[in-house]
Order: C-alpha cells, then sequence, then structure tokens
C-alpha cells in the first residue's frame, strides 16, 4: 500500500529528516510550509548546534551576513539545544564574531544547554559581555570543552560557568598558572582531562576533593618531557580512573620510568581515554607502558592508593597488562589475589613466577613471547593447579 511521505505524522517526518545528511538538510525547508515548520521543531536535529568563525574569502559584510543569519536560526530553535560548539579561529572578523556570540549566548538562555564546546583562540570571549552572559548559563552548564583556546578567555570561561561545572576538557599549547588556578578552583568536578604540551607543577590538583576521573596526556614531541603527574595516593579517596601518557617520553611514578599509567575502573560518568584505552571496562583494569621498573612493582602498586582510602586501591584490580616490561620476576602481593587476567607477554622469563600461584581467580595467563621460558613438569602442575585458569597464551 502506497504511504505519500506527507501523509506521515510530524514525528515521524521529523524522525526521518535527522536520517538525512547534514548537507542536504537545509533543502528540506523549501519542500514546503509545513515541512519548514517540522523541520524547526525536531530535537533530534538541533542537540547540538555550531557556529564557526574562520578564516575564508568573504568580505567584512558576508560574514557578517551570515554569522546573523546563523544567529537567528539559534534563536528559533535554542529550546532543543543541549550542546553548542564555538569555532573561532581567526581574529579577523573580531567585531562580527563579539555580537554574534553575545546573540547566540543570550538565544541559549531559553534552551536545555548542558554541555559548551569552546576550538580556536576565542578571542571573543574574553570581553565583560561575553562573561556577563555566560554566568546567565551557569546554572545548566555540567561540562565544558576547550580546545586549543587561549588562556585569557579560557580564564573567563571557568570562572562564568565555575557554579555547576562537573567535567572538564582542556587542550591547550601551555597550562600557564592562571589556567590552571582557574582549574583547581573548580572544587566540584569529577572529572578532568589535560592534554598540552608544557606542564606546570600539578601537585595543586589533589585539592579537587571531588575528582573521580582524571586523564594526563604530554603531546611535547622536542625537548625533555615535562609531565610529572602527582601520586594517585596523594588525591582523595573517591579517584576512580586515572589515565597519564605521554607520547613521545617518559615520567615518573613511585620511582618507575612510565610511558603510560592507567587505571580504569567502576560505572563512573565521563569521558573516554585515548590511545586505545577508549573503552568502558566493567572490570578495574591497570595497564603500565614502561622503560624501567626498577623499584619493586608492589612499590608502584602502593602509589594508587588515595588517601583516606579504606583499602589500597590495587586490591580490587582484575587486570594486569605487564607486556614488554623487561622483567625476569614477579613480586608477590596481595594485587595477585583478585585478577582474572594477567598480561606477561614479551618479557625475559626463563622460570615460571612462582607468585603466579598467589593468584587463584586467574582465567587467563599470557606467556607468549618469553622465549627462554620452558616449563618443566612442576611448573605445568602449578599451572593446572589453579582453580580458575581457562586459558594460557604461550609461544615462543
Amino acid at each position: 500500500m502506497d504511504c505519500p511521505i506527507d501523509s506521515l505524522p510530524d514525528g515521524l517526518l521529523g524522525y526521518i529528516m535527522t536520517l538525512t545528511g547534514m548537507q542536504d538538510r537545509a533543502s528540506l525547508v523549501l519542500v514546503s510550509h509545513r515541512w519548514k515548520r517540522v523541520f524547526l521543531s525536531e530535537p533530534g536535529l538541533w542537540r547540538l548546534f555550531t557556529m564557526l568563525i574562520h578564516r575564508s574569502s568573504e568580505t567584512r559584510e558576508q560574514q557578517s551576513q551570515r554569522l546573523k543569519r546563523r544567529a537567528a536560526l539559534l534563536r528559533l530553535v535554542a529550546p532543543h539545544v543541549v550542546r553548542f560548539r564555538w569555532e573561532e579561529h581567526t581574529d579577523k572578523w573580531r567585531l562580527a564574531a563579539t555580537r554574534c556570540l553575545e546573540r547566540c549566548l543570550a538565544a541559549l538562555s531559553s534552551s536545555q544547554l548542558a554541555e559548551l564546546q569552546l576550538s580556536g583562540p576565542c578571542i571573543s570571549l574574553a570581553g565583560a559581555p561575553a562573561a556577563a552572559a555566560l554566568r546567565q548559563l551557569s546554572s545548566r552548564v555540567t561540562s565544558l570543552s576547550l580546545g586549543a583556546c587561549l588562556a585569557r578567555p579560557a580564564s573567563v570561561v571557568l570562572a562564568a560557568l565555575s557554579s555547576q561545572l562537573h567535567s572538564l576538557q582542556v587542550s591547550t599549547a601551555g597550562l600557564p598558572p592562571e589556567l590552571l588556578g582557574s582549574i583547581v578552583q573548580l572544587r566540584q568536578l569529577t572529572a578532568l582531562r589535560i592534554e598540552t604540551y608544557a606542564w606546570p607543577d600539578l601537585s595543586s590538583l589533589t585539592r579537587l576533593s571531588r575528582l573521580r576521573q582524571l586523564v594526563l596526556v604530554d603531546v611535547r614531541v622536542g625537548g625533555p618531557g615535562r609531565m610529572q603527574p602527582p601520586m594517585p595516593a596523594s588525591f582523595p579517596a573517591g579517584l576512580e580512573r586515572f589515565s597519564f601518557h605521554c607520547k613521545y617520553r617518559t615520567f615518573k611514578v613511585a620511582g618507575c620510568m612510565l610511558f603510560t599509567f592507567r587505571l580504569w575502573q567502576g560505572s563512573t560518568a565521563g569521558f573516554s581515554t585515548d590511545e586505545g584505552a577508549a573503552q568502558e571496562l566493567p572490570l578495574p583494569t591497570l595497564a603500565l607502558g614502561c622503560s624501567s621498573l626498577s623499584p619493586p612493582l608492589p612499590q608502584l602498586l602502593s602509589s594508587l592508593q588515595p588517601a583516606g582510602a579504606p583499602a589500597r586501591l590495587y586490591r580490587g584490580l582484575t587486570s594486569l597488562e605487564l607486556s614488554r616490561q623487561g622483567l625476569a620476576e614477579l613480586p608477590a602481593g596481595e594485587y595477585l589475589t583478585g585478577l582474572h587476567s594477567l598480561d606477561l607477554s614479551r618479557n625475559e622469563f626463563v622460570l615460571l613466577p612462582p607468585a603466579i600461584t598467589r593468584a587463584t581467580a586467574l582465567t587467563h595467563l599470557g606467556l607468549d613471547g618469553n622465549s627462554q621460558l620452558v616449563l618443566s613438569t612442576s611448573e605445568r602442575a602449578a599451572l593446572l593447579a589453579l582453580p580458575c585458569l581457562q586459558q594460557l597464551d604461550m609461544e615462543g
């Protein structure tokens, strides 16, 4: 039976519109007055609204008119907007951008805005009018992303939105003291990610008493590494997840030289980590990427204990990855008793570590790439005695 598209109810027609590509959506309003009305009232089309100020061949007047039209559209659809992205990559149109920003922030006062994303230098956000308009939104905005934003506008935004902000992501060339100071003032933060090239002293981050998730990423290509993350043990007991990562150099935790140091556990709402760690893991997982594990492994693991925690965090570990660490022995410790998965691949074991017999909950053991390891009869018997072991990976 034929069913002309115009006979569809508004809700279904609007849903179909959300399935079209963005480049095709502008033409939908030209079909009929009804289609235009449905298009502007469909929430799924407007949950994210983007304003883009960039270098182009437009004249000043053309840029001004384009921004005015975009701001007018925002006023029409503002009740449906949940995320607002402001991308300002040039100061060529500074006056037009500032006026447009004021219009947009005023329009968003009637929105459901919960997340603000700022990309580029965002010079127009540094002034008092922007700060005043942002404060009108502070009771609703709980998530903020600052991408390549200059320190001054970033500090203005953080101060204006400080009351309800719980999640913050910062990506910047440097982290000047005033910007770090603004971050530390956000005592209600539960999730924080910082990605930068130059690092100040980060010990003040331990003042964030409600922090449950912390991601630090050093992206400097040349020169000595500067990131020196605080010991996880120095954070309050509520810290459940952290990821420290240097792409091209090492940093030190508990005397160990590391490239990656990550503990990911629990069901904390937040953002994903980088470099293949962007999964929501149902079990506590510790992953280490090291150039040196010279101190005993328990010393490193003990650094995980947040201040005031009733028990060491590593007692709850269920997955431990120690691949390619040059290990020849595995120290005994409580960290082994709850492990379900232990990856010791590509190390330098000659004998099966006796401590493995403590890992009675182990279901998976990875011993691949230990070319000198040949299991004796007694070592095979020790593995067979592990009551839960289901998978053993062992190739030369």
